[in-house]
Order: C-alpha cells, then sequence, then structure tokens
C-alpha cells in the first residue's frame, strides 16, 4: 500500500496534485528568502512596495552609533517611519547604558 506522505515526497512537483488532497490535511513548506526570490515575487504580485521590499524599511526598530558617540535611535528613512515611528526599546535601553558608562569613566 502507498501512503499519502509517499506518494507527496514523490511528486516532482515537491507539493500536493488535487487528487491527493483531502479534509483536514496540513503542510508546512519550508523557503529560504532570498533577495532574488522576493525580488521574482514582488515582480509577479507587482507589489513594489519596500516595506516587503527592502529591510531596513521592514525593520521595527533601528539605531546608528560609534565607538565615540552615543546610540542614536532611527525613527524615519525618507520619511518613512521605522517600526512605530519611535525610538524602540532595545536602542533606548542601549543608550541608557551608553550614557551610564560615560558617566562611571
Amino acid at each position: 500500500a502507498c501512503r499519502m506522505v509517499d506518494l507527496v515526497q514523490q511528486h516532482p512537483s515537491g507539493g500536493y496534485i488535487l487528487d491527493e488532497l483531502h479534509v483536514g490535511m496540513a503542510a508546512e513548506k519550508l523557503v529560504v528568502a532570498t533577495e532574488d526570490r522576493i525580488r521574482l515575487f514582488a515582480e509577479a504580485s507587482d507589489d513594489f512596495n519596500p516595506v516587503h521590499t527592502d529591510e531596513a524599511y521592514a525593520a521595527k526598530e533601528a539605531f546608528i552609533t560609534s565607538a565615540s558617540q552615543t546610540v542614536m535611535p532611527v525613527v524615519k528613512i525618507d520619511g518613512r517611519p521605522i517600526g512605530n515611528g519611535a525610538p524602540g526599546l532595545l536602542s533606548s535601553a542601549l543608550r541608557k547604558d551608553y550614557y551610564r558608562h560615560a558617566e562611571m569613566s
């Protein structure tokens, strides 16, 4: 007897064909998100919104820093908000720790 999982793994597409589907089935598919795949999906769906195609726009928070300067939260890029448009919890905590360590020095 052939099991459903054997049929699915043997199918050239790596997925299901209509005759293999039945009520109650569940499936997962792991897809590695590469810049090429994201670009191809944007082209196929005609969705070039930077929040979907640009890592910086999709970030929940961002900050810049250097060895000799403080932690500076970034709340907008090109007028578009990062996260909720306010300094995030991580950048705020890092900035507070930076000043605490600077005062002790």
